[in-house]
């Protein structure tokens, strides 16, 4: 009775079934999950929640179970009464009568449908994002918050400043070829450990082949997954500074003035 209780009140489906993969019990639920009453379901084949075309996954485990083995825990898909597909989760073990012999199986499954949804979000946020970083006209570096190495840089930057992706990583902000000697970089990491974001206007540095920009820099710190990131953004000013310069120059006036 205790036994009974339990697999009534679990928050998980609890399906029995034959070594032929027909149902023999039903829980609450597996009526929740699946949409099916255990009037329904039971002395009916599992198959009737397995997606077309994927049959061959039930004879594998009926296989597995003939041989005493348990089925860990792995994700599949199965189809509700109302032909939506839900995400579960399962385990699959052997059922045994008084003689140990193997007459069914227990399979506990539990809905990782909305799990599944925030999962592909979360990865198609971060491939957009890599995306933008990837393409993106401005260099890009992320730091460490804690520690300030760098760990990663996107394309743009790596030719702008003329030095390859593994020159960067793992590296200080400060200890890399183009940030060395220059006072303005030890000292915005410093702030960006005590506030958001921080911007300077005109940092000056130096390519791999010697040339000197004169760059914007702005840093922002963020968090993810209570890790702390500090993202900066670099962009290039030096021609719009020549250009200024040009368009600035006065002219000299005529000798006839």
């Amino acid at each position: 009775m205790r036994l009974a209780a339990i697999v009534t009140s679990s928050q998980d489906a609890i399906i029995g079934k034959t070594l032929d993969g027909i149902i023999t019990s039903w829980n609450p639920a597996a009526e929740t999950l699946f949409g099916y009453t255990a009037e329904e379901a039971i002395g009916n084949s599992m198959l009737m929640l397995f997606p077309a075309g994927s049959e061959a996954e039930e004879a594998r485990i009926l296989a597995s179970i003939r041989q005493g083995e348990r089925v860990d825990q792995f994700e599949t898909v199965r189809v509700r009464k109302d032909g939506r597909r839900v995400n579960i989760s399962v385990v699959i073990s052997p059922v045994t009568n008084n003689d140990r012999k193997i007459v069914g199986a227990s399979k506990i499954a539990r809905d990782i449908t909305e799990q599944k949804q925030a999962e592909q979000s979360r990865k198609a946020s971060e491939n957009r994002y890599r995306q933008l970083f990837e393409r993106a006209k401005d260099g890009i570096l992320i730091l460490d918050a804690g520690t300030a190495k760098i760990l990663d840089v996107n394309p743009f930057l790596v030719e702008m400043l003329g030095y390859s992706h593994a020159e960067f990583l793992g590296k200080m902000l400060w200890e890399v070829g183009p940030f060395k000697n220059v006072p303005e970089c030890q000292a915005p990491f410093l702030e960006m450990q005590e506030h958001e974001s921080i911007r300077y206007e005109d940092l000056p540095l130096q390519t791999a082949d010697g040339r000197r920009l004169n760059v914007e820099f702005i840093g922002s710190a963020y968090s993810v997954d209570e890790h702390r990131l500090i993202q900066c953004s670099i962009r290039d000013k030096t021609a719009r500074h020549t250009l200024k310069r040009r368009c600035w120059k006065p002219t000299e006036r005529s000798s006839s003035e």
